[in-house]
C-alpha cells in the first residue's frame, strides 16, 4: 500500500497535479482572463461601453447612467494591477 511506503507516497507527491493537456488549458485560461482585463481597461473610459450581463441587466444600466461615473474606480484599478502582477 502507498499508505504505508514512504517512497512511494513520496514519488506519488512529486509528480505534476495536472497533465500536460491540462497545463495548456489552464495556461489558455489564465491568458484569455487576462486579455479580458486588459481589453476592459485599456479602453477610454468616456467611450467604453459596458453591457452587464446576468440578471435584468437594464436595471443597472440604467442606474450607472443616472449616475454618470467620471472616473474609474479605485478599488477595480488595485484589482487589475493585482491580477495583472500575480496571474501573468
Amino acid at each position: 500500500m502507498i499508505d504505508c511506503d514512504d517512497s512511494k507516497y513520496v514519488s506519488m507527491l512529486s509528480e505534476p497535479w495536472q497533465t500536460p493537456e491540462q497545463e495548456l488549458i489552464s495556461r489558455k485560461r489564465q491568458a484569455d482572463y487576462i486579455a479580458f482585463w486588459d481589453n476592459i481597461f485599456a479602453q477610454d473610459f468616456d467611450i467604453a461601453r459596458r453591457k452587464g450581463r446576468g440578471c435584468r441587466p437594464d436595471i443597472y444600466q440604467k442606474f450607472f447612467e443616472s449616475v454618470k461615473i467620471k472616473s474609474k474606480p479605485k478599488s477595480l484599478i488595485v484589482l487589475y494591477n493585482y491580477f495583472r502582477t500575480h496571474f501573468r
